[in-house]
């Protein structure tokens, strides 16, 4: 069986200082695993600094420093593994609230203050016709909680979840 055409997924950390991925078998099998520095901290270091110049008008540049930093570390990894971006069929990721909303562009004004209320909750599904990763698969975000509980806490507690069960 061709090996670059099974079903292939990859999973994302949107981390405020590294970007990593992991592309996975169906069976949970880790095919390839990379880490780049984010390219927003060009920008600014911290995620404070971030939002309030994405709040200024700077959304659409952090924005696009993410996904070509995303495109190009998920291209990375399915060179390393030899699979093709059509195996692809799942493609996942989670943050903290600052760095999903920098990831959508969304307005994030409600962060910058007390009581740092998240613009959404629940899971994001993001189709490629809005953001391309260069796979067809649509990102879906892990959902956020409030304040800074994001969804890479999220993932944490559901990954302590299942390994217990």
């Amino acid at each position: 069986m061709n090996v670059t055409l099974m079903k292939r997924f990859v999973v994302l950390d949107l981390g405020t200082t590294t970007l990593a991925g992991r592309l996975l078998s169906a069976s949970g099998e880790i095919l390839a695993e990379k880490q780049v520095a984010n390219p927003q901290r060009e920008e600014s270091a911290d995620i404070l600094a971030r939002l309030q110049k994405a709040h200024d008008d700077g959304g659409e540049r952090l924005q696009s420093l993410l996904v070509d930093a995303l495109r190009l570390l998920i291209a990375e990894l399915l060179d390393d593994s030899g699979c093709k971006a059509e195996a692809v069929v799942s493609l996942s990721a989670a943050g903290n609230p600052g760095m999903s909303c920098l990831l959508q562009n969304l307005p994030v004004e409600s962060l910058l203050s007390p009581p740092h209320r998240t613009p959404y909750k629940g899971l994001a599904y993001i189709p490629v016709s809005e953001l391309d990763f260069g796979v067809s698969s649509p990102l879906e975000l892990f959902p956020l909680a409030t304040g800074f509980i994001g969804g890479d806490l999220i993932a944490v507690l559901l990954g302590v979840e299942m390994l217990t069960c």
